[in-house]
């Protein structure tokens, strides 16, 4: 299993139990489930199936643990795992997390943070349905053009012109986020 991790420590302003209950909150309010008696706390969100299945980050199998020890130290540790497994990571997705990372963080010091992780999504969503669009249709236009004998040699044909171009798509945003 692949997986992405991010690690924040932060130092909040009062009592550990106020920061757990605004770290609770916030892990509700963005979808995670709270994976209860644990300890230290974890948060989850997503399945394995609609893991597989995104196109968001928002809908990847991830796990944040929350660590702050009982001692009125004033810090905090925050690691978010996500799994990437059959995804290809394009620099809008790493931004999304990052920015899901730092807005955990601002709640937890008890911030308000902008909810630029929700613009993220969106924005990679487009990504993901662009290329997923032009390689339906490169599949269609495959089908439509190769003179097939059979309709299993068409859809042969036409997955594998979606495959060609949907990789194509992903190797460019990918280089994108690289030079950039």
């Amino acid at each position: 299993m692949a997986v992405f991790k991010i690690e924040r420590l932060v130092e909040f302003p009062d009592e550990n139990s106020a920061a757990l209950r605004r770290t609770y909150e916030f892990m509700i309010s963005r979808g995670y489930r709270y994976a209860a008696q644990l300890t230290p706390p974890k948060f989850r969100r997503g399945s394995l199936l609609g893991h597989l299945a995104a196109l968001t980050p928002k809908s990847w199998r991830a796990t944040v643990t929350i660590t702050i020890p009982e001692k009125e130290t004033a810090t905090a540790q925050c690691v978010f795992e996500v799994n990437t497994t059959g995804q290809i990571v394009t620099l809008l997705e790493k931004d999304f997390w990052e920015s899901e990372a730092d807005e955990l963080a601002a709640a937890v010091r008890k911030e308000t943070a902008p909810n630029k992780s929700k613009k993220i999504a969106k924005a990679a969503l487009k990504q993901n349905l662009t290329v997923l669009g032009l390689a339906a249709l490169a599949a269609g236009a495959a089908m439509f053009f190769y003179p097939a004998a059979t309709l299993t040699m068409a859809a042969g044909v036409g997955g594998a012109a979606f495959l060609l171009v949907f990789s194509a798509g992903h190797v460019w945003l990918l280089r994108q986020a690289h030079d950039g």
